[in-house]
């Protein structure tokens, strides 16, 4: 908002000032010039600019109600860690509760609300019904080593599930806030500093005129 607001009303203001002060046959910096470009180019097309963002738009909301959306959550890793979490805790109170495992695995997926999870826990169930034990055939959803052992206590300790995962879940949460912590200072650091060059060059080209001037006048 604010290079937009530098680019269509700040700039065009410099631009016919310089216009009236510059003496016949004087041309202004090249690097002035350039920033000048760049503001007409986005004052005449700031309509045009609408049209990406409608598009990113539109194919955002296709993404989601394909379910393509699901899939991508699962590469960020901090929203993965978070889905796991949630994933194993619902199983966990669930297979306590004596709820049988098929139906467990299926009530666990849904909490998470993630069609990709839910594929996986079909695939889990079907490695059950092939025989597989629960340690096995819940790899084919998360095939973390703590989350296997942890889960292999559980089954050996009356299915005390919660306790026995409860550290797993410390863990995951831990981690994912510690992941989208740095993502987001990193992000936010990034970002400045872009702004920051932006804006530094734009006011560098509107003033190097004035710099030349007052150069001029001083000799």
């Amino acid at each position: 908002m604010i290079v937009g607001i530098l680019m269509t009303y700040v700039i065009p203001k410099f631009k016919m000032i310089y216009a009236d002060m510059l003496e016949p046959g004087k041309v202004m910096p090249e690097f002035t010039l350039v920033v000048l470009k760049i503001s007409d180019t986005i004052k005449n097309n700031a309509a045009a600019l609408f049209i990406p963002l409608l598009l990113l738009l539109g194919v955002w909301f296709y993404c989601k109600k394909k379910g393509w959306l699901d899939t991508f959550w699962l590469l960020i890793p901090w929203r993965r860690k978070r889905l796991q979490r949630d994933y194993s805790r619902v199983l966990a109170l669930l297979l306590d509760s004596g709820l049988p495992e098929e139906k467990a695995i299926e009530l666990a997926a849904q909490s998470t609300s993630n069609r990709t999870i839910k594929k996986r826990a079909k695939k889990v169930i079907a490695g059950l019904q092939s025989g597989l034990g629960l340690t096995e055939a819940i790899k084919l959803m998360d095939d973390s080593r703590e989350f296997q052992w942890r889960l292999t206590n559980a089954l050996q300790t009356e299915g005390k599930f919660v306790d026995a995962l409860s550290g797993w879940h410390q863990s995951l949460s831990a981690r994912a806030d510690r992941q989208h912590q740095t993502f987001a200072v990193l992000t936010e650091t990034i970002t400045l500093l872009l702004l920051g060059i932006v804006v530094g060059s734009i006011m560098v080209g509107m003033f190097l005129p004035l710099i030349n001037m007052m150069d001029k006048l001083a000799w």
